[in-house]
């Protein structure tokens, strides 16, 4: 959390930060994430994917 607190943005920053983690990420975590730019997701990550649901667009 604090590494995409310092380095994110947009959920763009967020994307990218989790495609580019070493894997296994070491992760088995929800993050909530708002943006300036409106955007609004939900991510379900593991040790080596994450699931994005976008709360603008809801499935």
């Amino acid at each position: 959390m604090k590494l995409a607190l310092q380095t994110c943005e947009s959920l763009e920053d967020f994307e990218r930060l989790l495609t580019s983690l070493p894997k296994p990420m070491g992760l088995d975590a929800n993050f909530g994430m708002i943006d300036a730019y409106g955007g609004a997701c939900y991510y379900e990550t593991g040790n080596y994917d994450f699931l994005k649901y976008d709360a603008n667009y809801p499935q």
